[in-house]
């Protein structure tokens, strides 16, 4: 018995202590409209022609989620994963939100969660920032301007 206490405090506090620094990158927009079919079909839309690989949808729960996206930026490989979730957050308003892992793999190294503040990484961060943003305007073009950014 306190041998299984004692390991369980080491997960837990090994975890928070020693494990990576990662927080994924978050949005969240908003439309003023009553059916959230619209926006769900307008992520998948643009995911498809973004060239990420769509691993499960929902459309009734509002869930998508990606598999590993690849790019390099100076030898450096980057991956990301998306979680996406649709859905109706009040009367006349549908929100899509997001969540995503980005991973870098220096030429020879291992895959590593990355941040923001990382200098090694930041050009990487910086583009996949930048194609998320794109991301949001393609499914306004479908779906029809959002009215609130988070």
């Amino acid at each position: 018995m306190r041998l299984g206490l004692v390991f369980l405090l080491l997960m837990v506090t090994g975890c928070s202590l020693f494990g990576p620094k990662f927080q994924p990158l978050v949005a969240h927009r908003v439309w003023e409209q009553d059916d959230s079919e619209p926006v769900f079909d307008a992520a998948i839309r643009v995911l498809h022609s973004s060239d990420y690989m769509i691993a499960s949808s929902d459309k009734k729960s509002g869930l998508i989620a990606t598999d590993w996206k690849l790019f390099a930026v100076n030898d450096i490989k980057f991956r990301v994963r998306l979680n996406l979730l649709v859905l109706k957050e009040t009367e006349g308003s549908v929100a899509l939100s997001y969540k995503s892992r980005v991973q870098a793999r220096p030429s020879g190294g291992s895959w590593n969660d990355i941040e923001a503040d990382d200098p090694v990484d930041a050009d990487g961060y910086k583009r996949l920032t930048n194609e998320l943003d794109d991301f949001f305007l393609e499914i306004q073009r479908y779906a029809g301007p959002s009215v609130q950014r988070r």
